[in-house]
């Protein structure tokens, strides 16, 4: 094994952190341990030969035979955890760069459709407006998966920069909400809105909690079954704002319910239901929440619905 000279710098936090896994799954942590272990296995072995052997040669023997024996284990382990650690960094920086290249032309190509379909909409046919109009909606999934990957990159890489300022979320939620008023028509949903009055703003990330509020009410609005309602609720409790969502929908199987956060995690019931979908988006709300210093949980109920709430703290109050 090469040791790579990250290996001599006395921060293991920020080593594990370039290598992008825990601490007990860090190459250079692992590589003291098992130093350690070796060490106390040949004072361990010293100990019990010399008491039990009176041939020094003997027991200068034995302490060679067990100390190789745990070197020879220590490498392959460090061994096989470093070439997977370098194996998760490299493919994180491959995403990276791949989603930071892919964005630029999509954004073009955006641009070029909306143009299209806008300045020079009397020349097209209706057939070819349809299809503009779809490759238009193509080009937006397409953006918000690769905006979706370059968040996740960075949440893996703890570099999430907060840019705070002063929030009504009970307004926010509620342009939201309008935006998704075609979609939810379509699906035959009802979206209602209660809010206590005279709630607080709060400092957060706006753009994040944009984000996490319409991933939320995406996934309601997508998992209802047939007609129905979707009830959000605004509400402060103590020094902190509770922001609620409850859908009638197919709900989260309670065998699954453990892996509902986990990275590319999507339920049976909800694939079947739902064929588009990345499973990252709860991965991405409930780091968001967790950054802007509140906590997120959720409760479910096969075929019967589902809640999803969250809570940040209201600071800075005048």
């Amino acid at each position: 094994m090469i040791i790579d000279k990250r290996y001599f710098s006395l921060n293991l936090f920020v080593l594990c952190k370039s290598y992008r896994v825990g601490l007990w799954q860090c190459p250079p942590f692992l590589f003291l341990i098992f130093g350690f272990l070796t060490v106390s296995a040949m004072v361990a072995t010293y100990g019990i030969a010399n008491r039990y052997f009176e041939d020094p040669r003997l027991v200068a023997l034995l302490i060679i035979g067990v100390t190789t024996i745990l070197l020879i284990i220590g490498f392959a382990i460090v061994s096989g955890f470093e070439r997977l650690a370098e194996a998760s960094r490299l493919k994180s920086e491959f995403v990276s760069i791949v989603s930071h290249q892919l964005r630029t032309p999509l954004s073009s190509m955006r641009w070029l459709i909306e143009f299209m379909s806008g300045s020079k909409s009397s020349a097209l046919s209706s057939e070819n407006r349809s299809n503009m109009e779809m490759l238009h909606e193509i080009n937006i999934r397409m953006l918000r998966l690769v905006n979706l990957l370059l968040e996740v990159n960075q949440v893996e890489d703890s570099r999430i920069v907060l840019e705070k300022n002063s929030v009504d979320v009970k307004y926010l939620t509620e342009e939201i909400v309008r935006g998704f008023s075609v979609l939810a028509r379509s699906r035959n949903v009802k979206i209602n809105i209660s809010a206590e009055t005279d709630l607080p703003k709060i400092s957060v990330d706006q753009r994040r909690l944009n984000m996490v509020i319409e991933n939320l009410v995406d996934n309601a609005i997508q998992y209802s079954l047939g007609e129905g309602e979707i009830s959000i609720n605004i509400e402060r409790q103590g020094n902190y704002l509770k922001w609620l969502i409850y859908d009638h929908g197919v709900g989260i199987p309670k065998m699954e319910q453990k892996k509902i956060f986990e990275k590319f995690f999507r339920a049976r019931n909800a694939a079947r239901f739902q064929t588009r979908g990345s499973g990252l988006g709860l991965f991405i709300t409930r780091a968001f929440i967790e950054a802007m210093g509140g906590s997120m949980g959720f409760s479910s109920e096969e075929k019967k619905g589902s809640k999803f709430w969250f809570f940040l703290p209201i600071i800075n109050e005048k």
